[in-house]
C-alpha cells in the first residue's frame, strides 16, 4: 500500500491520537466501522441492483464476514448447519 503521508505528519496524527480519551477512540472506532459498512452497503446495491431484500443481505454478509458466513446465515450451502439451526 502506497503511504503519501510524510513521517513528520504521521507521528503528529499518533500523537494526537495519544492524547484523545478512551471514549472519544472508542466514538472514532464506531464511526469509521459505520461510514465502512455504508460503503460496503452501496457496493453491494450498486453491484446487485435487483436483488431482494433477502439476497441483498446476505451478499452484504459475503462482502463483509465471507463465504462460509453467508452460508450460515443462509443455511443453503452447509446442510450440518441447517440440520442444527432447524
Amino acid at each position: 500500500m502506497k503511504n503519501d503521508t510524510s513521517p513528520e505528519m504521521l507521528a503528529e496524527w499518533h500523537r494526537r491520537y495519544q492524547e484523545l480519551s478512551p471514549e472519544e477512540r472508542l466514538k472514532r472506532g464506531f464511526s469509521l466501522m459505520d461510514a465502512g459498512r455504508a460503503m460496503a452497503e452501496y457496493a453491494v446495491r450498486k453491484r446487485f441492483p435487483g436483488a431482494s431484500e433477502e439476497d441483498f443481505k446476505r451478499e452484504l454478509i459475503r462482502w463483509l464476514y465471507g463465504d462460509e458466513a453467508a452460508a450460515m446465515v443462509s443455511r443453503l450451502d452447509y446442510p450440518e448447519v441447517k440440520t442444527a439451526l432447524s
